[in-house]
């Protein structure tokens, strides 16, 4: 969104058309809203400039002279109905602001009761309070031991307190010990998160961070009152596996996420498993682990429904199964998992992402030229997947040296260097995998005086390529 763009239109189009109606309702109501004029600057938003067009200059025009009437001059809004108009978008704005707050209390239990159980002890209102107090205690029983368990929790105790001191019980008992473990067990959870958040970001950027920093955090994760914890359990087992990047700790996480599955929420079980995924990948890249290694986190993921997300499933993970079971010749898991999760890809996207999918499947199937008319149809613009299996069904359908193939090679070469979306690294194994394939097309064709054995030593010495394994089952058969 451009800056020039009203922040009120910005927001607003940010809405959902579940929320754009919501919110007419909204401002409809007195209680939130008296200036009627409101709605019916709302309403005329809504109809011409939403998901529509910009709200430029001669937008807000057509817009103030609906809703205000026209003036003299209907090119432009003069001075005073410029800042009359301003005014009535930043309170369109403040009401837009109000509904989120309100509908993320609807959402939001936590901070729901905490102001509900506020309330109704500022009103003496204890018996209601005593009531909800049970009611959560009861409900929160059931609950993962997740982070927004103990939040939860801590409101819960917090106000519990509160109602001690109010009713001059705090003398004769008090929940102070279980309130102080809930605030560690928090704390220690956020503390957790923002340190695997750390490790994640120095992983990628190769940032140093204060030392005396991450040894306080260490100091703290490795206090060993608070072992019971499932989630716990987890995020210091991702902790290790972020720090030290070793195998024997990528086997113990994953041991955990299926020991304590039950306990940890969906979100977090898939932050884990994602953290597991990007390692194996790595030591994929440096020739340390298989695409087997990578299939079974993906089918564990599947079987404990962490695919879905809401009521949509993020593309990525779809392709990155196919493509791992397709390497693994599961095709028919390949292609059931495209088939079960098509309803979930968002509608815009559906048709382009099966496309791709399909073309996966029919490349590692050997049907090179169906795979093409596939991959014609998956229009998913610079995607670095695509261009990268598009060059190998060139490599695998010429019977002869061409030109135009290699051509092919270099714009991809330029296009992996030019690409500010990857990084570093991920640019770096892709073009050493473009550089493998062609010495080996060349080779392929007798194109060149390079042996098998020096592509084969070039390749051994790169520390990152983004296909080692299909570019070694070249070389074999090559031989």
């Amino acid at each position: 969104m451009k800056r020039n763009q009203p922040i009120c239109i910005e927001l607003l189009n940010s809405f959902t058309d579940v929320e754009l109606q919501s919110f007419h309702h909204f401002i409809n109501s007195t209680y939130f809203n008296t200036d009627k004029s409101i709605v019916s600057l709302f309403k005329v938003i809504y109809k011409y400039i939403l998901k529509k067009k910009r709200f430029d200059s001669a937008a807000q025009t057509l817009v103030y002279h609906k809703v205000f009437g026209a003036s003299k001059n209907t090119v432009t809004l003069n001075l005073k109905e410029k800042k009359h108009f301003n005014a009535k978008l930043s309170l369109l704005k403040k009401l837009a602001e109000q509904f989120l707050a309100v509908e993320g209390l609807q959402t939001k239990k936590t901070h729901f009761y905490d102001l509900l159980f506020e309330k109704l002890l500022d009103k003496r209102q204890y018996r209601l309070f005593e009531k909800h107090i049970k009611q959560n205690e009861l409900f929160s029983q059931s609950q993962k031991k997740d982070l927004g368990y103990y939040q939860f929790k801590k409101i819960i105790e917090t106000h519990k307190l509160q109602y001690s001191n109010l009713t001059a019980s705090i003398y004769k008992k008090n929940n102070l010990p279980e309130l102080n473990y809930i605030i560690d067990s928090e704390y220690l959870l956020l503390k957790i998160g923002y340190y695997i958040t750390l490790l994640t970001i120095q992983q990628i950027t190769k940032v140093d961070y204060d030392n005396l920093f991450i040894k306080s955090i260490d100091k703290i994760i490795s206090l060993e009152n608070y072992e019971i914890s499932g989630p716990i359990i987890i995020g210091k087992a991702t902790i290790e596996l972020l720090k030290h990047q070793e195998k024997k700790y990528f086997v113990k996480l994953l041991t955990l996420l299926k020991q304590y599955s039950k306990e940890s929420t969906e979100e977090d079980l898939s932050y884990s498993y994602q953290i597991a995924i990007n390692f194996c990948v790595r030591k994929m890249r440096e020739g340390d682990m298989q695409y087997l290694d990578l299939f079974k986190l993906y089918e564990e993921m599947d079987k404990q429904n962490l695919f879905l997300e809401g009521d949509f499933v993020p593309v990525l993970k779809i392709k990155n199964y196919v493509i791992a079971a397709c390497r693994v010749n599961e095709f028919d898991k390949a292609l059931n998992i495209v088939e079960k999760y098509k309803p979930f890809i968002n509608k815009t996207d559906r048709a382009n992402v099966c496309n791709y999918n399909y073309g996966v499947i029919a490349f590692y199937q050997q049907n090179y030229n169906e795979a093409l008319k596939y991959f014609i149809r998956a229009d998913l613009g610079q995607d670095a997947n695509l261009k990268v299996i598009i060059l190998k069904c060139h490599y695998e359908m010429d019977d002869d040296y061409d030109e135009r193939t290699m051509q092919i090679f270099r714009s991809a070469q330029k296009f992996f260097k030019d690409n500010k979306q990857l990084t570093i690294v991920r640019k770096r194994s892709y073009r050493n995998f473009i550089q493998i394939l062609t010495y080996l097309y060349k080779i392929k064709f007798n194109e060149t005086k390079m042996t098998l054995s020096t592509a084969k030593q070039k390749l051994d010495e790169q520390d990152v390529n983004s296909d080692r394994e299909w570019l070694t089952t070249k070389m074999a058969e090559l031989q």
